[in-house]
């Protein structure tokens, strides 16, 4: 755990070093992110290995609190052959900011405890256990920036304590290691906090922790009822296990994003802010993202609607005087040491789909609640179909040539989607602009508009529409006389193969082959460009690849066909593939989390394997809200 003072200085947005240490990652702010640690039993696995070839055991992390404060935490090992595995586990508290730390040391140079003072939290201890036939070690240090802790503890590793009187104390690491079953405590206690009777630790934790696993376990089957709809004790396992790993992945984050406008040349920081919210993969990818946000906010409303609405208000606090939003939020040195740098700067031109629109229209519903995404680069020659990063669809072919004349079907269902939910929440309000807002929904709804841009009567299907050829490839330049024996080869680039349509046309994916026995691919394996590089060095990506909240969406249409709208000709037929669909997609997810233990980015449309990074609970959990409704017919 680490802490911080919100301190802002002017810096230079494009500053390696200023980047470091001025936005600010997940931290503990004043007990806020306490009080939701309540929500969930958070478990941590490692799988350790022994000479590559077999399974030790995995350690767990159990975390519980009283009211705001103590916070504790325990780690666990057991393991089956304890005399020849020897593990080491390190516990660390960091500052980020302004404030103290110090430790303190008992008789024999054990570390008993670390006093510690910020503006936010006052003065606190963490107070650690200690425990017989085990080794202990502490180490007191400094280091310029919160993604390099582990470069400090691995550099001062041979030293059983360190301290750099020319640099100021931010971080105290305890270290226990030892063989076999074996477990470290750490408490958080406030001095503030006068009335407690006892320490948070030891059998009074055991207790603790056990009332706060059977209040989840009640919670969880009084709010999803999956032992009521005869799911599996395995099934229910694992829903709690994606569900727990999706709102324990909630973080409270604070800084700046950095931004490029047309106005400047060089990129700009934007206003300090917090933000609340859930992250994709929190191990692999700790920032947060507005496409992601809306599906994660799905599956949590149903949960806890003020935890989404924190997390909403938080998001709308980002938005600009015109109303975007950055689309990837890059706040702290530990996103930013993983994020290539490339990726960092946002675009005021960009924007992600409003898939929060999803998630506000749900919470609407239930009473809950007290076009500018289109931006391509025509003129990169290394890419076989330039990205639509901002769409939330990446390497999904459109257009070959992109142009102000491309229209995007998907923009237009969004767009849509907006209309829809804005009216109802201005209904809802008595607003004075829905009488305009109302227009605006039937004009984004009327067919005969969608029809006119979208439908292609030849093709029979709804498509994209842009300037296109048929037949473009990645191919490497030739050498050219003059080029040096031991010059390397250029990278490919992109070749049109054929003719680029004068005016805008309707581009062709075929709709068939998509079907597979694990959920919808993401691109026909008839598509010309299916599982086709985007570069020579970028791996296929929406390019027939399984995603959940792909198809999450698509079995939301077919249940609103079979069951909802007025019956037609094909609801008997949408019901079929529904059911189907929503099966494959259940039991897939759920076969390869019991043998990788993890939920995966996406899935292997061949195999049904988990692939990308892992674990990825994010929008998987949508999974969750697919299984919950399985026997009642009904999507939440």
């Amino acid at each position: 755990m680490h802490f911080d003072n919100h301190t802002e200085r002017k810096r230079d947005a494009t500053s390696d070093e200023d980047l470091c240490s001025e936005t600010r990652e997940q931290k503990i702010d004043g007990g806020y992110m306490m009080d939701q640690l309540v929500e969930t039993i958070q478990s941590t696995r490692c799988i350790f290995m022994d000479n590559g070839t077999r399974n030790v055991e995995e350690p767990t992390t159990d975390f519980t609190k009283i009211d705001v404060v103590p916070l504790q935490n325990r780690t666990s090992l057991d393991t089956e052959e304890p005399s020849e595995i020897y593990v080491s586990l390190s516990f660390y508290v960091a500052l980020d900011g302004k404030g103290e730390i110090q430790a303190n040391v008992d008789y024999d140079n054990h570390l008993k405890s670390i006093r510690g003072y910020t503006n936010e939290l006052g003065y606190f201890d963490v107070v650690f256990d200690r425990h017989p036939n085990l080794n202990y070690n502490y180490l007191e240090t400094y280091t310029p920036c919160l993604h390099l802790i582990k470069e400090a503890i691995q550099h001062y590793s041979s030293a059983a304590k360190f301290r750099n009187a020319d640099v100021p104390l931010n971080l105290i690491v305890s270290q226990v290691s030892g063989s076999g079953a074996f477990s470290m405590e750490a408490s958080f206690e406030s001095a503030s906090y006068t009335s407690r009777k006892q320490s948070l630790s030891g059998t009074v934790f055991t207790d603790h922790l056990g009332t706060h696993i059977q209040t989840f376990h009640r919670k969880f089957e009084a709010t999803f009822h999956l032992n009521e709809k005869g799911f599996s004790k395995e099934e229910q396992t694992f829903a709690k296990a994606v569900f727990s790993n999706l709102i324990g992945g909630m973080g409270y984050f604070y800084g700046a994003s950095v931004i490029r406008t047309e106005l400047y040349d060089s990129p700009l920081g934007y206003w300090y802010t917090p933000l609340y919210t859930a992250v994709p993969s929190s191990s692999f990818s700790p920032r947060a993202s507005l496409w992601d946000e809306g599906f994660h906010q799905l599956v949590i409303s149903k949960w806890n609607a003020s935890i989404t609405l924190d997390a909403l208000a938080h998001w709308l606090d980002l938005m600009n005087v015109d109303g975007w939003i950055p689309c990837e939020q890059i706040l702290g040195s530990e996103a930013l040491a993983r994020v290539p740098r490339e990726f960092i700067v946002q675009h005021t031109s960009n924007a992600n789909p409003p898939s929060f629109m999803m998630t506000v229209d749900s919470l609407l519903d239930k009473n809950a609640i007290p076009e500018a995404f289109l931006r391509r680069n025509a003129s990169n020659i290394f890419e076989l179909n330039p990205k639509t990063l901002t769409s939330g669809l990446d390497d999904y072919p459109r257009a070959s040539h992109p142009s102000v004349e491309e229209y995007h079907l998907d923009l237009r269902c969004w767009m849509s989607l907006i209309a829809q939910v804005l009216t109802k929440m201005a209904k809802t309000l008595a607003h004075e602009d829905e009488i305009r807002l109302e227009s605006w929904k039937k004009q984004l709804l009327d067919f005969s508009l969608l029809n006119k841009f979208h439908w292609s009567d030849q093709l029979k299907y709804y498509t994209d529409v842009g300037l296109n050829a048929v037949d473009v490839s990645l191919v490497r330049p030739p050498r050219r006389p003059e080029d040096a024996p031991n010059q390397p080869e250029s990278h490919k680039v992109r070749k049109v193969l054929s003719s680029v349509s004068s005016k805008p046309v309707h581009v062709s994916h075929p709709g068939y082959t998509l079907w597979t026995p694990y959920g919808i691919r993401s691109l026909s394996k008839q598509d010309a460009l299916y599982m086709k590089r985007n570069t020579e060095h970028d791996t296929p990506y929406w390019r027939g690849q399984i995603w959940v909240n792909m198809n999450y969406m698509v079995v939301r249409a077919l249940h609103h066909y079979a069951y909802l709208a007025q019956s037609g000709p094909n609801s008997a037929r949408c019901k079929q593939i529904y059911t189907e669909l929503r099966s494959n997609l259940i039991q897939n997810i759920f076969r390869q989390y019991q043998s990788s233990c993890f939920v995966w980015e996406n899935y292997d449309d061949s195999t049904g394997k988990g692939q990308g990074a892992h674990p990825f609970t994010g929008w998987k959990s949508l999974v969750f809200l697919l299984a919950v409704g399985t026997k009642m017919n009904y999507i939440l």
